[in-house]
């Protein structure tokens, strides 16, 4: 909590926190307002300044610098941008989190000069982990008087939640170099923070069959992981995995063998692995070419240590 006798920088951290709030609740409206086309670029330019202010206001009551000087003239303070203030040692966020702005910074480089229609849905689970991150965040750093989740609801839809079925990844009809920066980021994040929910928060939804009335008025309702029914649901239609995969690079498949116990495997010995298996064919679902760039998918790994494994004489 701000302690209201630190009147030296008390009011510097109230406005930071002002502005913050007012971003973050300014960029959730416009990605939930139905005529808005720029969806993610107005949430994404919003949240940056709103995760900004809030790690200034942190900084600021901390009493930690949070700009360099810069000579012109005279001498200037030039505040420190979101990126560089989530490289400070003292920033108070976890990995996850960290990983979460670190994309959505990436993301709004490789968008601002155009129209990518279907990146609002694609990246959606980033977009509502950076939201409740923020929630999370500025009411364990400064107190519950500063939640700005009782001021949001749920936002109603048009279209049915559950979408349309396609054997495609959804990956292929974002622009290319949209869908290669995408691939290429996740592939970089360690397993622990790829899967987190402060990174992309992903939910089941289920459909509330109600025998009574008054029993289905919430659209959204809860069960017990461990419940009898739950295995049963994914052999309903409407029930839907996750469907972003993570992807790999051969020299990432390489290290990866390498650091399990096979140094000897190499970038040639999985160049014939694949080429006698025919792995890159399509109908096999090990992998996908986004922007002319092969990736494989999570199942080939394990295909290629089966492999390793089989011929350890040759590769340990």
């Amino acid at each position: 909590m701000i302690d209201v006798q630190e009147p030296s920088n008390q009011i510097e951290v109230r406005n930071l926190l002002s502005k913050s709030r007012e971003a973050a609740l300014s960029a959730v409206q416009m990605f939930n307002n139905p005529l808005t086309v720029f969806k993610t670029e107005a949430f994404i330019v919003l949240m940056v300044i709103a995760w900004r202010s809030l790690l200034h206001a942190y900084y600021e009551r901390e009493g930690i610098e949070y700009w360099s000087h810069q000579k012109s003239g005279k001498l200037d303070r030039r505040y420190w941008a979101l990126d560089k203030c989530l490289r400070k040692q003292q920033c108070p966020l976890n990995s996850p989190t960290k990983r979460n702005l670190e994309f959505l910074i990436g993301l709004r480089n490789e968008i601002e000069h155009h129209y990518s229609e279907h990146i609002n849905l694609y990246s959606s689970a980033r977009y509502v982990a950076c939201s409740r991150n923020y929630e999370r965040v500025i009411t364990e750093i400064f107190g519950n008087e500063f939640s700005v989740g009782s001021n949001l609801s749920l936002a109603i839809q048009f279209q049915d939640f559950v979408p349309s079925d396609s054997l495609e990844d959804p990956i292929n009809f974002l622009p290319n170099n949209v869908a290669e920066y995408i691939t290429k980021f996740d592939s970089n994040l360690s397993e622990e923070d790829y899967q987190h929910s402060h990174f992309s928060y992903r939910l089941f939804f289920v459909k509330k069959q109600a025998g009574k009335r008054g029993q289905a008025d919430r659209i959204i309702e809860f069960f017990d992981a461990d419940s009898e029914n739950f295995n049963e649901l994914e052999h309903q239609n409407w029930f839907k995995k996750e469907v972003e995969k993570p992807k790999y690079l051969p020299k990432m498949i390489k290290q990866l063998m390498n650091n399990e116990g096979y140094p000897e495997f190499n970038i040639y010995n999985h160049t014939q692995l694949w080429k006698f298996l025919d792995a890159k064919n399509p109908g096999r679902g090990y992998g996908i070419t986004v922007a002319g760039q092969w990736y494989w998918y999570e199942r080939w790994i394990h295909v290629v240590r089966n492999h390793c494994r089989d011929n350890k004489e040759k590769y340990a």
